[in-house]
């Protein structure tokens, strides 16, 4: 499963040998079978599901959308990150629903810092509906927020030109 996540920050501790972290690198992921992902569904793994979600998997973005308001903060941005790697059509209203969840937290800097650069990833054309809401949040995520809405609106700009 891990080899599937694209995730290989297990070897970039000092103890891993340097050619493991070459391999890791060059290695393409085969197609993983969608029985994979039905499973941890069905299991509730919610962040397993965000790791491995993919564009055209039936269920994947209706379980994570459903996990938005069930999950442990800690999980939440990347429940948030699965969906959005899903490309639905209305990832920007997942986006704002889970930050909402996320601004009523208490002690949730890193969670907010994870989920604010995720704004980056959403659709050039978002860019005046995530700056409205952003504007709702206290002064201090504002803050947070302009470097990655700076980089949305460039490339909104660019897709434009």
């Amino acid at each position: 499963v891990l080899e599937h996540t694209g995730d290989y920050a297990f070897l970039n501790n000092r103890y891993c040998d340097e050619s493991l972290k070459e391999d890791a690198k060059a290695y393409v992921n085969p197609p993983m079978d969608d029985r994979w992902l039905d499973a941890l569904i069905e299991l509730k793994q919610a962040g397993l599901v965000a790791k491995l979600a993919r564009p055209g998997h039936k269920g994947c973005v209706t379980f994570l959308v459903d996990q938005i308001d069930k999950v442990d903060r800690y999980v939440l941005p990347d429940v948030l990150a699965g969906i959005i790697k899903c490309r639905p059509d209305d990832m920007v209203k997942h986006f704002i629903s889970a930050m909402t969840r996320l601004s009523r937290l208490h002690y949730y800097y890193d969670e907010r810092a994870m989920m604010l650069r995720l704004i980056t990833r959403l659709p050039a054309d978002s860019v005046q509906e995530i700056e409205d809401y952003i504007k709702t949040l206290p002064e201090e995520v504002i803050a947070e927020a302009a470097p990655h809405l700076h980089e949305l609106r460039q490339r909104a700009t660019a897709s434009n030109s």
